[in-house]
């Protein structure tokens, strides 16, 4: 019963490392945009371009002339 979840992990962005977070997402909004259940705090950043390319304790500079961001619209 209920929204179905799934876990799923990101690059969170803290002090310009990167960080994994484990996160349980919930449905999908369209193109881009999924529900985050559970793992994030609004106002946290989260890498959506080129994590390929990340490990762990990298050091990044946020880009926001690159694609559109999702924005956190909920919590349950």
């Amino acid at each position: 019963t209920g929204t179905p979840s799934v876990e799923a992990s990101v690059f969170v962005v803290e002090d310009g490392r990167v960080h994994v977070r484990k996160v349980r997402l919930g449905k999908a909004e369209g193109v881009g945009k999924v529900e985050v259940l559970k793992g994030l705090s609004v106002g946290e950043k989260v890498v959506v371009w080129g994590q390929k390319d990340l490990n762990p304790g990298d050091r990044v500079i946020p880009d926001r002339a690159g694609p559109p961001k999702p924005t956190i619209t909920s919590f349950r």
